[in-house]
């Protein structure tokens, strides 16, 4: 029998282990991760809206390996991972639930997996890509209020897990739908390898090692930011945070002496974080020790997703209290309103 399967994300909860370790390497497997596919759902399935959207164009894009797929009888199991269908890093992909259907109209009948991870977890962990990857150079406590600022389009108001996994349980059905916990899976990533195998139906596979995306220690983080600053491309600056050009500062007279020596700033600034982050993968930690989420945060996250939170865990039967996610006392209070609204607390901060 042959299984097609998307796997939507979220970022940062080894999607790359995943990506790199299975989905690449496993011989029962077709990986459909093809630089035109990638065209296609960027530039199509993930960003246009509905009058400039072609349906016939991103399916000429997946038939070629979807086809060749079909025709191959070593192969049990299709496979499209992006991490970035679960989660748009500055709010301007298309509707999630648009984004869903128009994956179910390529697929068809399709298996999703998701894969979550504590709030509080995802905000740490994307925090620290943000300064790997993007040049940031502000703190922790200042970026999380930067992301509560633009509430509605930055991380927050993506969290809400069972919302989402919802919209795809009624697009492609409850039990086609999968869900994994990242902080089960990263406890024992070859256990938990060997159960999507088992779910998926294909032989289990020694996870190859070594390819994920390491967590980084304080001082390396520390350091990065200090780069980030010296030979800063302004990714980290708090004007316009945290996605700008790159090149204008408050106005655009200033654009010119902006982009001066833009492109030598970043080619140091990236040879000295890639450096770290080479050491970093040598020297692996498990947590990112020493950020904290603030007491203030702490706060303001339970009260922002306790209520989806149990709502979650009824709906997939897992226990969320045991991995520190934010739920209600009562498993069942608040959890009968399915349609509630998202409101932000009066705690939080002003925006």
């Amino acid at each position: 029998m042959k299984t097609r399967v998307i796997h939507i994300g979220f970022p940062k909860t080894a999607t790359t282990t995943l990506q790199n370790g299975l989905f690449r390497q496993h011989p029962q497997i077709a990986y459909l991760r093809t630089p035109e596919v990638m065209k296609a759902v960027m530039c199509d399935i993930l960003s246009k809206e509905s009058v400039m959207y072609s349906p016939r164009r991103t399916r000429e894009a997946f038939a070629p390996g979807l086809e060749q797929f079909e025709r191959d009888a070593a192969k049990k199991m299709a496979v499209f991972s992006y991490e970035g269908i679960a989660f748009s890093p500055d709010g301007t992909y298309a509707d999630r639930r648009l984004i869903a259907e128009r994956l179910k109209d390529i697929f068809g009948e399709a298996m999703v997996l998701i894969a979550v991870r504590s709030q509080a977890g995802f905000l740490k962990s994307i925090y620290g890509e943000y300064v790997k990857r993007s040049g940031l150079f502000i703190g922790f406590e200042r970026f999380l209020e930067y992301q509560y600022w633009k509430f509605d389009t930055y991380a927050f108001s993506q969290l809400y897990y069972s919302r989402l996994i919802q919209a795809y349980r009624d697009i492609f059905g409850a039990d086609k739908v999968k869900m994994i916990l990242f902080e089960e899976f990263i406890k024992n990533p070859q256990a938990g390898n060997d159960k999507l195998c088992d779910t998926f139906g294909i032989s289990r596979f020694a996870l190859q090692d070594g390819l994920y995306n390491p967590a980084l220690r304080s001082s390396l983080m520390t350091m990065m930011r200090a780069f980030n600053f010296v030979f800063r491309n302004n990714y980290g600056r708090p004007y316009f945070f945290p996605y700008t050009t790159g090149l204008i500062e408050k106005g655009f007279p200033h654009a010119n002496f902006e982009i001066k020596g833009m492109a030598m700033r970043e080619k140091i600034r990236h040879e000295l974080v890639c450096r770290l982050e080479m050491f970093s993968r040598r020297f692996p930690v498990k947590n990112q020790s020493g950020l904290k989420i603030p007491d203030k945060w702490q706060k303001i996250i339970a009260e922002l997703y306790a209520e989806d939170n149990t709502r979650l865990s009824r709906m997939c039967g897992l226990d969320l209290r045991k991995w520190k996610y934010p739920v209600l006392e009562s498993i069942t209070e608040g959890t009968n309103n399915e349609s509630s609204d998202i409101s932000q607390p009066e705690t939080a901060v002003s925006r």
